[in-house]
């Protein structure tokens, strides 16, 4: 009994301290419901409800995951609120959990699993980002959920491989940024731990989740002439190099080589709001497109005030901002390592991406309802992104030292680098502005990562540790 507590003790106690702060940021602040009808992202309400089907199959500017779990509470029996809230707040439990089993699997002490644990239910953005039904925190459940999987491959390696697959899948249908070659390649990662090449149960793991991911980017690609799950991907490139400065109005226009639409688009480059300024040359590329879904031809929500973003006439426009994208990218192939390192006085991207994350609008609201609690906690989350990235810095020379005595956790750590390093590179060069909010989605790899190192560490003249299976 003893034996079976005190296991039990970092997922217990880690829990507890999430638990705890989620119920004071419930009580005085509020789940942001309202987001289902304002994001950008969501195809609202009305959509949802009345054509849920297809709905999803008409989205164009995010893959179907996070409207998914919006259609399913707005049609369900409960209150879809309350039931919305319920779902992110075990997706944040989930992910605690999933931090502490993934370290306990590979090896990891009680005391380190369970700090990371406790540290990571202290970040200031674990609940403040469940308290918004956005895809951050779904993002993070899935990422820890993959490790979780990986975790498992020693021992279990089919279950390793089917929960890792799983969460590849579920990250390409909520993150748009999770370009399916990655993907692609991220599936045979369960081989590469095990190194069984011919085990015919982790081929037979990899060829369906190949199948299915090929499946949903056909879709994008054959309905909406996309290369990505997204239609934004131009979009977000020449609103990131104008908000980062290193793109002028003059810059656009010269791009835009006085191409009507694209002129346009360079002299009001108007990324979210009104269409009335884009010559009528953007539009009619699409409009024989066989549908009458809300969800594409209708130009506002059910609220009639905030857009519908995956309107006809803005998938039309996503050519343009792709034309426009590669043509300024063309006149100075250095914009993006600009953009990441910085010029002139205003802050990089890789900067902004190194602030606290719960330095962002959204938030503020919940963020001063939470105090102090909250308040004692902002120095662990401004201390963090920074802190977390050391840490792993310090992890990738023990291992080229061959400090990793344990080839299986060597081999996570490896996986983790590799995976946090595609995370930095999507949260730092494909958007401006919030960048420290991506970077939260790989929070949870970050912190693994960070507590192998310290393990190693503390542990360094260990040649093997024990391992406890969850």
């Amino acid at each position: 009994m003893k034996g079976i507590i005190y296991r039990a003790l970092p997922y217990s106690l880690s829990l507890f301290v999430y638990l705890f702060i989620y119920g004071w940021v419930a009580l005085r602040g509020s789940f942001d419901y309202a987001a289902v009808e304002y994001l950008y992202q969501s195809l609202g309400s009305e959509a949802l409800t009345k054509e849920p089907i297809q709905s999803l199959l008409t989205s164009h500017i995010q893959p179907i995951g996070l409207n998914a779990v919006y259609a399913l509470v707005l049609n369900g029996p409960f209150n879809s609120s309350a039931t919305l809230q319920t779902v992110f707040a075990i997706a944040g439990a989930l992910t605690v959990f999933l931090i502490v089993a993934t370290l306990r699997n590979i090896g990891q002490s009680q005391l380190v699993a369970g700090t990371a644990g406790v540290l990571y239910a202290l970040l200031p953005s674990t609940v403040l980002y469940v308290m918004w039904p956005y895809n951050t925190s779904m993002v993070a459940f899935l990422s820890a959920l993959g490790f979780f999987g990986l975790s498992l491959m020693r021992h279990r390696p089919s279950l390793g491989a089917v929960i890792w697959t799983t969460s590849l899948i579920g990250l390409f249908l909520v993150r748009p940024s999770f370009v399916w070659i990655v993907v692609l390649i991220l599936l045979i990662v369960p081989i590469f731990l095990i190194k069984q090449w011919r085990q015919a149960s982790l081929i037979a793991i990899a060829s369906f989740g190949f199948l299915v991911i090929v499946v949903v980017q056909g879709h994008h690609s054959i309905q909406f002439g996309t290369v990505t799950t997204t239609s934004w991907s131009g979009q977000n490139i020449v609103k990131g190099l104008v908000f980062s400065g290193v793109v002028t109005e003059a810059d656009l226009v010269e791009a835009a080589n006085e191409d009507p639409c694209l002129v346009s688009l360079a002299i009001d480059p108007e990324f979210w709001g009104d269409l009335s300024n884009v010559d009528v040359q953007c539009f009619g590329s699409r409009a024989g497109m066989e549908s009458e879904a809300i969800a594409l031809r209708k130009e506002t929500k059910l609220d009639a005030i905030n857009f519908q973003h995956n309107s006809l006439k803005r998938l039309e426009l996503s050519q343009a901002w792709n034309e426009l994208a590669l043509r300024v990218m063309q006149q100075d192939p250095l914009l993006l390592p600009k953009m990441f390192f910085g010029v002139g006085g205003g802050p990089s991207s890789f900067e902004r991406m190194m602030e606290p994350s719960f330095i962002h609008p959204i938030l503020q609201e919940n963020l001063v309802a939470g105090s102090p609690v909250m308040s004692i906690m902002r120095p662990i989350g401004v201390m963090f992104p920074v802190g977390s990235l050391v840490l792993m810095l310090l992890g990738l020379l023990a291992l080229l030292q061959g400090r990793f005595r344990d080839e299986f956790s060597k081999r996570i750590f490896f996986v983790a680098m590799a995976v946090s390093a595609y995370g930095l590179l999507v949260a730092s060069l494909l958007e401006f502005g919030e960048n420290q909010r991506f970077l939260v989605e790989i929070y949870p790899i970050l912190m693994i990562s960070a507590a192998m190192t310290v393990g190693l560490l503390l542990q360094r003249n260990n040649s093997e540790r024990k391992f406890v299976p969850i």
